[in-house]
């Protein structure tokens, strides 16, 4: 047994006494046998009379137990907190069919730059804008052929999305960067989190005004805590939602008078809603 990633368990699944957990988490170190940040509740089986898979079309969080009853017949059991129970049954017979019969469920990737295949230099704690430029400038010294430069949350005010250190990481600055990098055929890719700062800034703002924020029974948002502390978060069921999103990456990534980016690195995209406030900051 194959899959139900992410997570740092060996490829072959151990089928005696075994719990996958799909649950989101960011594993400091990526210590053995632990979630990780991504969710794939899909399994290939493989045996000798062919292979088959499994998807199970849910968001929820969930265990995933696999046993046998007195070391006879095997089970696998579902444990999940909600959610549809939409299951896809693929048929095989080969790991092959199985992998193209998967895709023809969930969509084929899209298709990647030739630039992604190139060295990319990515890492969180670059203290400003001229840490970030050195880095750049110490690979075209060194002749090691850097084709992309990633920033973290580095760059960000107080770690808000859609906004820039005015002193660390100004725009001036990260338009220089750009320039730099594009003068020379080279990149840059950005951090962006989906949690937005329940704060005074623009883009909480918008989408306050767009009324595009998840929101409890009552009416009240639903706060989290994320990077830049006390959050809120787009619904993404919202009919209003991709206008709301389309408007802040268009005017903070503009290419004109923004930051003149190459692609994204869109980070933490399951909430963390652990521990939850109501407005008034309360658990």
């Amino acid at each position: 047994m194959y899959g139900l990633g992410e997570h740092s368990d060996p490829l072959r699944l151990n089928t005696t006494n075994y719990i996958r957990t799909l649950w989101s988490q960011d594993a400091y170190s990526i210590p053995a046998g632990a979630n990780l940040y991504g969710n794939h509740p899909v399994y290939f089986e493989h045996r000798t009379s062919g292979t088959h898979g499994v998807f199970f079309a849910n968001s929820n969080g969930m265990d995933v137990k696999i046993n046998n009853t007195d070391g006879k017949e095997q089970y696998l059991e579902y444990n999940t907190l909600g959610g549809v129970l939409d299951f896809y049954f693929v048929a095989g017979p080969t790991p092959v069919a199985v992998s193209q019969q998967y895709a023809q469920v969930v969509g084929l990737p899209t298709m990647m730059p030739y630039w992604a295949f190139g060295f990319h230099n990515c890492r969180y704690g670059y203290q400003d804008a001229f840490a970030v430029a050195e880095v750049i400038y110490n690979y075209s010294k060194a002749e090691i052929p850097l084709e992309v430069m990633w920033t973290d949350i580095d760059y960000m005010d107080g770690r808000k999305v859609f906004s820039l250190d005015p002193e660390r990481f100004n725009l001036t600055m990260m338009q220089d960067i750009n320039h730099y990098l594009h003068d020379h055929n080279q990149r840059q890719i950005l951090m962006v989190d989906p949690a937005v700062a329940y704060q005074d800034y623009p883009a909480y703002q918008n989408g306050a005004k767009d009324d595009i924020f998840l929101k409890r029974d009552n009416g009240s948002y639903w706060l989290g805590v994320v990077w830049p502390g006390v959050t809120v978060f787009p619904d993404w069921f919202n009919t209003g939602i991709q206008g709301y999103w389309n408007n802040e990456f268009s005017t903070f990534f503009s290419p004109n008078d923004g930051v003149d980016i190459d692609g994204l690195w869109i980070d933490m995209s399951m909430l963390l809603l652990s521990p939850s406030y109501d407005e008034t900051g309360a658990f």
